[in-house]
C-alpha cells in the first residue's frame, strides 16, 4: 500500500483561524472572496482545503478539480459553529463534553 500526505490548510480571516495553527494545519489569511479564490488556486499541493463559512460560495466555483478537496468551517459565532465543533468533539474524544447551556451555567 502506498502511503500519500497531503497537506491541509485552512484558509479565512486570520484571528478567526489560528486555533488551527496550533493544530499544525496551515492558515492563510484572506479577507475578500476574491482572495479565498486566489489562494484556494495556489493551494494544488494540498489534500485539503478548508474554509472559512462566510466563503462557502466558492465552493460552486471550483467543484471540478479533485484536489484539493474543498471544505467549509463555521467562524466564531457563525450559523453552524456550535454544532460543527460539537460534532468534531465527539468524534474525537468519543464522547459529548459540552453542555447543553449557554456556558454561564456554574
Amino acid at each position: 500500500m502506498v502511503s500519500v500526505g497531503y497537506k491541509v490548510a485552512v484558509v479565512g480571516r486570520r484571528e478567526l483561524l489560528s486555533i488551527y495553527e496550533v493544530l499544525g494545519i496551515d492558515i492563510y489569511d484572506a479577507r475578500t472572496e476574491e482572495e479565498v479564490l486566489r489562494t484556494v488556486r495556489e493551494l494544488k499541493d494540498y489534500g485539503l482545503v478548508l474554509i472559512d463559512e462566510e466563503f462557502s460560495s466558492i465552493l460552486e466555483i471550483e467543484r471540478e478539480e479533485r484536489l484539493p478537496v474543498l471544505g467549509v468551517i463555521p467562524t466564531q459565532g457563525g450559523v453552524n459553529a456550535k454544532s460543527f465543533f460539537s460534532d468534531f468533539v465527539i468524534r474525537a474524544v468519543g464522547t459529548k463534553i459540552f453542555s447543553e447551556g449557554n456556558g454561564n451555567e456554574r
